[in-house]
């Protein structure tokens, strides 16, 4: 039996005429990427590295442990990692914290704490904040002071949304 021999022509002719539009002028929102310290102790996480995109972007600024906004408008904030406790998992949370730059006004955008009975967990959350005024950002792990949680792989992205406030 002899095996199927099959060629094929790709035979075509592209159009000559007026090229089209080239796309969005802007197809990449600012956004910061930032990954943080791994810690075993109560308090704000410590940025290990951070990078804007655009790299000509002014919208983000790192500043100590802190990421500030610099525009007003809609936010998509992404955190991901590794939480894990063994010894009282039900006090344990890491917080995702904005305020505005001035620290008149904090909210605790996003809170992650270990389900009941579970005393490790990878995670991921987003969601999305509405900011009428400059914010200046931050992670907070919190734990009781004989707890031994600790905290690795953390990872932040805030995100421009291109809607208009």
């Amino acid at each position: 039996m002899e095996p199927l021999h099959n060629s094929y022509i790709l035979d075509f002719v592209i159009p000559d005429g007026p090229t089209g539009p080239t796309g969005p002028s802007n197809f990449l929102e600012p956004q910061i990427y930032t990954n943080y310290n791994a810690s075993n102790t109560s308090g704000m996480l410590s940025i290990r590295n951070s990078l804007v995109l655009p790299n000509n972007s002014n919208l983000f600024r790192k500043s100590g442990n802190y990421i500030y906004i610099n525009e007003i408008g809609y936010y998509e904030f992404t955190v991901s990692g590794y939480l894990a406790e063994s010894t009282n998992s039900n006090n344990t949370s890491l917080i995702l914290k904005t305020a505005m730059q001035n620290d008149a006004l904090t909210n605790n955008l996003i809170t992650i704490r270990l389900n009941n009975g579970k005393s490790e967990r990878y995670f991921s959350y987003t969601r999305i904040g509405k900011y009428g005024t400059l914010q200046k950002v931050s992670l907070i792990l919190n734990k009781a002071n004989d707890s031994n949680a600790h905290i690795n792989e953390i990872n932040l992205t805030i995100k421009k949304m291109p809607w208009a406030i």
